[in-house]
């Protein structure tokens, strides 16, 4: 193999090389970009269960929608 072409195979390796980090970066993009339009969709029409979960970790177990603080009115049974 004459020693001429080692510039062409080195200078298409790298351009190969660039191009590959390019596709990777793209996708890391694309693959974000689609992630959080799913996370805004769960977040738009699963509002209510999910605020009725955070409230339920907080320590809020009062009825849905309830202004009434917990443990507001003591029961006498």
């Amino acid at each position: 193999m004459d020693s001429n072409y080692f510039p062409v195979i080195a200078g298409a390796g790298m351009l190969a090389l660039v191009l590959w980090l390019v596709l990777v970066i793209v996708g890391f993009v694309v693959s974000a970009f689609l992630t959080s339009l799913f996370v805004r969709l769960v977040i738009r029409f699963m509002r209510k269960s999910l605020d009725r979960e955070y409230r339920y970790l907080r320590g809020d177990y009062t009825a849905y929608g309830s202004n009434r603080p917990p443990n507001a009115v003591p029961r006498e049974w």
